[in-house]
């Protein structure tokens, strides 16, 4: 997960899914990358830790540079974010070609299509959380497929030359041109 480490970004939906997570696979750990700072980040490393999950995140404060080099070291793209416009985060992990987990909360339905570039699921949902991350680790295929259609569906539709392409045709064609 990238952003910033406030309550309305969901971190917290996160970590407790990881206990669901790890209650299920056992002794299988899947590791948790939070990228960002904020306020909020000692509160989460707390609630890490109380659900005895700690050593399985990794905050790492924010990093400067593209996004890319930090999206290629992960599998899965979690956003569970409580409130959004239209994240340029997810652009971007589906540009990496990641399947994405994200809340069904503003603009986001417009850039994910559920069970084709990922999955949405209701906001404040550490159960749809966790069953979304088990589901694609025990799909490897669906993980590749919706990664490989993310990637596809940021170049169809959100590339900045078919976008600005888009838009002078809807502008001429407005004004009749």
């Amino acid at each position: 997960m990238l952003s910033a480490l406030m309550p309305l970004k969901g971190h917290s939906y996160l970590i407790e899914a990881s206990k669901i997570v790890y209650d299920h696979y056992g002794k299988k750990k899947v590791k948790y990358l939070i990228v960002g700072d904020g306020p909020y980040r000692k509160e989460l490393e707390g609630l890490a830790r109380s659900f005895g999950v700690a050593e399985l995140f990794l905050f790492c404060g924010y990093r400067s540079g593209p996004a890319s080099r930090i999206l290629n070291d992960m599998d899965i793209f979690v956003f569970p974010s409580l409130q959004e416009s239209f994240p340029y985060v997810i652009l971007e992990a589906m540009a990496s070609g990641l399947p994405i987990i994200a809340s069904r909360v503003g603009g986001i339905p417009e850039q994910i299509v559920d069970r084709e570039t990922g999955l949405l699921i209701p906001p404040s949902d550490s159960q749809a959380i966790a069953d979304s991350i088990i589901w694609l680790l025990d799909n490897p295929e669906l993980m590749s497929k919706y990664g490989y259609s993310a990637r596809n569906r940021v170049k169809e539709f959100f590339d900045i030359a078919i976008f600005r392409k888009k838009m002078n045709e809807l502008y001429n064609g407005a004004n009749g041109k």
